[in-house]
């Protein structure tokens, strides 16, 4: 979830070029309804929406079960952030602009954790 179109779908075609298959929201109601219909493996959210914040976002997106691996993206790389972040159940923070290469890396990490659980 990403309020500026150009960068969501920006990082949408970088992805899609790895082999990803993404969804773009550009709000935060428009990313737990898309969360809730279909069953991501991985969800970037903006901290700053423009309806809610990020943190709110992924509090949401937990209560309606997702087993996801949530990680907040923000141009703020302060520790209150990051403890807000962690606070609110995102497992990992990317600070813009972000580093394409640090995904698999959270996402192996997010595998492992889960392993035995349901598959992502």
């Amino acid at each position: 979830m990403e309020d500026g179109w150009d960068n969501a779908d920006s990082l949408a075609i970088l992805l899609r070029a790895r082999g990803a298959e993404v969804r773009c929201a550009y709000s935060g109601s428009e990313g737990i309804d898309q969360s809730a219909r279909w069953t991501p493996s991985l969800i970037l959210v903006d901290i700053g929406l423009p309806d809610m914040t990020g943190f709110e976002v992924a509090r949401r997106i937990l209560e309606q079960g997702s087993r996801a691996l949530l990680v907040a993206v923000t141009g703020f790389s302060d520790p209150t952030t990051e403890d807000r972040a962690k606070e609110a159940g995102f497992a990992a923070r990317l600070v813009k602009p972000i580093d394409l290469e640090a995904l698999p890396a959270l996402i192996a990490q997010h595998m492992e954790t889960n392993r035995g659980g349901a598959e992502h």
